[in-house]
């Protein structure tokens, strides 16, 4: 009944009038602070910071917006926007909604790179945000970015195009090695944010990501570094001499996912740490 009533609540009104009804009708599920995030995303995305007399059209799309709010649906997913190192980008379900940690991920790849013509292959690619990152700051590189879902790369390939970034897509299991052939060799950098949670973890997890997220772009299923060993032994065959390998890695396994580049022998391994004095990322650099 809550729901129905929100949707047809609000009539042809002003945005502060909106803002004010929707803030309340939003209220009972959702801290504060969590409510005027979101009204600020809508605000942008549906309305196009529209603060006059709001158009029957547009208001039509809010109230069926709040409505998928209110079950918890990301309000990424309802207005099909998410926003990642300055970039906007399109997002819907077949993708993981980009991460602020993520961020700090491609921040450390964008100074290892600096000037240099550097090759990278960017596993488990989803939105694109990474690749697309990296190639918005760091133009002269060359970025391969693969997925195992055909909708993500068609979803990354439609951002690429609208943002006129110059990256190569490729649908792609890297779990499955006879596919590794199709990669290519000579990379100067793997980067990844693979799956790396336990389903036991969804306890700690959010609703929205739980309900609505791709199972395959969070969880690890029965060996929870399965993605990290691959990436090592991939490496082997595909990273050039002093090429370095950046991962996003589950806070929980810092040391156990060191001990899978550390027993792979490189040449370096260092786990680093998040704003948040959180185990965040590892670096691995080959012999």
């Amino acid at each position: 009944m809550l729901i129905h009533n929100a949707y047809f609540l609000f009539n042809c009104m002003d945005w502060g009038t909106l803002k004010h009804k929707s803030f309340n009708a939003l209220s009972p599920y959702f801290e504060e602070r969590e409510v005027l995030s979101i009204l600020r995303a809508m605000h942008e995305d549906l309305l196009e910071k529209d603060s006059g007399e709001i158009v029957p059209e547009k208001l039509d799309a809010w109230n069926k917006a709040i409505s998928r709010i209110i079950i918890h649906e990301p309000v990424a997913y309802v207005t099909g926007v998410a926003f990642f190192f300055g970039l906007k980008l399109k997002v819907n379900p077949q993708v993981l909604i980009p991460r602020p940690e993520t961020e700090e991920l491609v921040d450390v790849a964008i100074k290892r790179i600096g000037k240099r013509n550097l090759r990278i292959l960017d596993i488990g690619t989803g939105s694109g945000c990474i690749a697309l990152a990296i190639k918005q700051n760091t133009p002269q590189v060359e970025i391969l970015a693969i997925d195992i879902s055909k909708e993500a790369v068609e979803v990354a390939t439609s951002n690429a195009k609208k943002l006129n970034l110059e990256i190569q897509f490729l649908q792609m299991n890297i779990l499955d090695k006879s596919e590794w052939k199709n990669v290519g060799i000579n990379f100067d950098m793997i980067i990844s944010n693979p799956p790396y949670i336990a389903r036991s973890e969804s306890s700690r997890m959010g609703i929205s990501t739980v309900q609505y997220e791709p199972e395959t772009a969070l969880y690890a299923d029965d060996d929870i570094l399965i993605f990290y060993k691959a990436i090592a032994e991939l490496s082997e065959l595909i990273l050039r001499p002093k090429g370095i390998i950046l991962v996003e890695i589950n806070e929980f396994l810092g040391v156990e996912t060191s001990a899978v580049f550390k027993n792979a022998d490189f040449l370096s391994v260092h786990l680093i740490q998040d704003l948040n004095r959180k185990d965040r990322m590892i670096e691995v650099q080959k012999h």
